[in-house]
């Protein structure tokens, strides 16, 4: 039980540019206040990695997934709150020890959203010929009637260029009901919609040729294609609630086997991977105004880091008094990520106000903070000089600036 008028918790997310071999270094964690100070740390480290990387399976005519191994995705709408789960669950099994379980449960309130298991998979242009995969309804409940109640769900392709944005997308829906409201979840003249489930609890195969099904999706300009299936869209939920299994995926495209190894063209280049590491309890002496370093040691990684968490609990008496940040050691040249420093210790000042990427006009004032009281602070727009400023005994300062300059 963590004191709170003692200690305080926070989480933390870092984003990585690059990806880290040999793992991280840190955090480190440095003490302004007088005497020594001591903190016992909680540490996981979650890394989110998209990968291109060579396959392993050897003779395959296709990528094909049973779900044995971590390598889809959840997504759940930040609007459905806990209301929506998405992940892998071995309640059914169409092959194997697990499947995947996608369930959105009815609010109280009205409301909207959706849920999925997705991936990642590089195409470089080839369009998809061939999408296996079967799926299991275990129920679609409506406690409450409601004329806004909806669903949708099935399998979408979202169309990705290099830079991961979103060129097109088409749906296959295999079961939905369109609210009595606006329509709302009803499927669109661009959707394919199949055949619905014999019944609630049976395994259903779905098998189907995209390229052909949706000829006219920018198939060449795709550099990745991104496959949800769930519930793609949902709207109203009051009383609703529905949950679906899918299992025995499999994708391939036109482009075959370039280098003639056996192995298809998307099976060599796609992988995506989620992995975490937990580090246990590690207490640790931070000397008064110096540093203490904690290494963290992570999986070796290649490919591109899309981010990496780090959630940390400080058990400390003046968690204010502490500033820590991340490193990777074994990178040269790589930065390092402030990520706490209430006090502005190692920021020493910070622009508070406005937020970084706001649109401003005219004269607007900027408010920060600085480590030391009575700060005078100069203020630079582009490396000019707009004007000084002498701050408050706590450290804030005020500058006026006209942005029309």
């Amino acid at each position: 039980m963590v004191d709170e008028r003692r200690s305080e918790s926070r989480d933390f997310i870092w984003r990585a540019p690059y990806p880290p071999r040999g793992g991280l270094r840190g955090p480190s964690l440095r003490s302004e206040g007088e005497g020594a100070l001591h903190g016992r740390r909680e540490i996981l480290l979650a890394l989110g990695v998209l990968a291109i990387l060579t396959g392993s399976s050897s003779g395959a005519a296709a990528l094909v997934d049973d779900f044995e191994t971590d390598f889809w995705l959840p997504y759940t709408d930040f609007l459905l709150g806990d209301k929506a789960s998405a992940g892998y669950s071995s309640t059914y099994v169409r092959s194997g020890t697990r499947s995947y379980h996608v369930d959105v449960s009815g609010y109280s309130i009205l409301d909207f959203g959706s849920a999925f298991g997705y991936a990642v998979y590089a195409t470089r242009g080839a369009a998809a010929t061939e999408m296996r995969v079967s799926l299991l309804y275990d129920h679609l409940q409506d406690a409450s009637v409601s004329p806004w109640d909806a669903y949708a769900s099935g399998v979408a392709l979202d169309l990705l260029d290099k830079d991961y944005r979103t060129l097109d997308r088409v749906r296959y829906i295999t079961s939905f009901q369109a609210s009595r409201k606006l329509s709302l979840c009803g499927p669109t003249k661009a959707d394919i919609v199949l055949t619905p489930p014999s019944g609630l609890g049976v395994w259903t195969d779905l098998a189907r040729n995209p390229a052909v099904d949706f000829p006219a999706a920018h198939w060449p300009n795709a550099k990745f294609v991104r496959i949800a299936i769930g519930f793609l869209c949902t709207a109203g939920l009051a009383g609703a609630s529905y949950s679906m299994y899918f299992d025995d995926f499999m994708l391939d495209t036109g482009a075959g086997d370039a280098d003639g190894d056996g192995l298809s063209d998307l099976d060599e280049e796609t992988r995506v991977y989620a992995m975490s590491v937990t580090s246990g309890s590690m207490p640790t002496a931070v000397p008064a105004a110096g540093t203490a370093t904690i290494d963290v040691h992570a999986p070796s990684v290649e490919g591109l880091v899309q981010w990496a968490g780090i959630g940390m609990e400080i058990d400390h008496p003046r968690p204010n008094d502490l500033s820590i940040e991340v490193s990777l050691p074994d990178r040269p040249g790589s930065p390092s990520q402030l990520l706490w420093d209430p006090g502005f210790h190692a920021r020493g000042a910070a622009i508070l106000e406005p937020a970084s990427g706001a649109a401003v006009r005219g004269t607007v004032d900027v408010r920060g903070k600085a480590w030391q009281p009575n700060p005078f602070v100069h203020f630079y727009v582009d490396d000019v000089w707009i004007s000084g400023s002498q701050g408050t005994p706590n450290g804030n300062f005020t500058v006026a600036w006209s942005s029309n300059d």
